[in-house]
């Protein structure tokens, strides 16, 4: 037997399936009004590059033992640079030392003693003029990539701290 409670909750629930099948059935609505509204939202473009030597915050080549008969190579430093772009076109990243090496004496590391070697080569190149080190696929995706430059001691270099500037672009082509 049900609670009087559940018997009311019933009554009304028969009661409103038999006013609901005794409606009359509703005519399709033959008069209304649309509109649509645009959505905007700009994103802004951006083609950005970040770059980290290996050895902190610069590309530091430690100390070089100098010859006064036979040139010396540092090791390799790495240095990795991340792109981000969301233009959806091409891009290329390029090197160039815009600052020659220079001691506190003024004596400058002569032209082509700091080399690059870019993504993807077996051989590296003078850093002193602009060179193109990597370029993006057809989509412009961003990307992590890695470079690696070595310094050479030309024999009887005058010693000292060199130091110079290495300038790293992006530019969308």
């Amino acid at each position: 037997m049900l609670s009087p409670m559940r018997q009311s909750i019933r009554a009304c629930l028969t009661g409103l399936a038999a006013v609901a099948v005794s409606l009359p059935a509703l005519p399709a609505l033959s008069e209304g009004a649309s509109q649509t509204v645009d959505v905007v939202a700009v994103i802004e473009p951006e083609l950005g590059l970040t770059v980290e030597p290996d050895t902190g915050s610069e590309i530091d080549f430690g100390t070089i033992a100098s010859s006064p008969s036979d040139a010396r190579w540092s090791d390799p430093v790495g240095v990795t640079f991340s792109v981000f772009s969301n233009l959806g076109s091409p891009y290329h990243v390029t090197q160039h030392l815009v600052a020659p090496m220079t001691n506190a004496r003024g004596t400058r590391l002569s032209p082509g003693q700091l080399q690059v070697t870019p993504v993807a080569a077996s051989a590296g190149v003078p850093a002193d003029e602009p060179h193109v080190v990597f370029v993006s696929d057809a989509m412009g995706k961003s990307a992590r990539e890695a470079v690696s430059y070595r310094l050479r001691v030309p024999p009887g270099q005058d010693a000292g701290t060199y130091r110079g500037t290495i300038l790293m672009t992006v530019t969308a082509r």
